[in-house]
């Protein structure tokens, strides 16, 4: 939005794409881990969801050695194989900066754009691919609620996944989720399909109708 209206550009921003083919050979109905977490632990917040994870059966991905780790490394196919084996998936769409991320944007006069509108919270918005991937995997998103949410462009809380505040919030959730995972097939089955949308074959469907091919 913040864009389009300082050019002629048209554009629709969607989630991020991904193609289903890459999980065919996903098995998704074997749930045999409590929780997951992905990416890189840059902060405080990541360790403290990574000591509430570990409380049960867990795995921990990154592509940087950290000692919580379950797996570092490993490719995106063994990514989601482990994701297809758990119930539940904590997400954090926000992004830690630094005293020279805000700095940079100060000078470059970024105010008016909402993704810099609480910069000295230490954050700024981010919307993680490992929210599509959990979605494809049956795995309930755990979402961090954040002064942004931005996940609520392209989906529903309660709906299509599920928000947390605080870490016995969440721990409860995982808690939950383990013990009564078919209690959460709704969330789950809307997830699965809305998240179609955004596979790529059906972005460039969206594509075509756009420019009117």
């Amino acid at each position: 939005k913040w864009l389009m209206e300082r050019s002629n550009i048209k554009a629709t921003p969607i989630a991020f794409p991904y193609k289903s083919l890459c999980f065919d050979e996903v098995p998704v109905n074997d749930k045999s881990i409590a929780s997951m977490y992905m990416g890189t632990i840059m902060c405080q917040q990541h360790e403290e969801v990574l000591d509430v994870i570990r409380r049960r059966t867990h795995a921990i991905s990154s592509l940087y050695p950290h000692p919580k780790l379950t797996h570092c490394k490993i490719s995106s196919h063994e990514k989601w194989m482990l994701l297809g084996k758990a119930k539940s998936n904590v997400i954090i769409n926000m992004c830690p900066i630094s005293s020279s991320h805000i700095a940079w944007i100060l000078q470059n006069d970024l105010s008016d754009h909402g993704a810099f509108d609480n910069i000295y919270s230490g954050f700024i918005p981010q919307f993680k691919p490992r929210t599509i991937e959990s979605m494809v995997c049956k795995a309930v998103c755990l979402v961090k609620k954040d002064p942004w949410n931005v996940i609520e462009n392209w989906f529903e809380p309660d709906k299509h996944f599920l928000y947390w505040e605080t870490y016995e919030e969440l721990d409860n959730l995982i808690e939950n989720i383990d013990s009564n995972y078919e209690d959460y097939s709704d969330i789950i089955n809307n997830a699965y399909e809305e998240v179609k949308k955004y596979e790529i074959l059906n972005i460039f469907e969206r594509i075509k109708g756009d420019v009117g091919e």
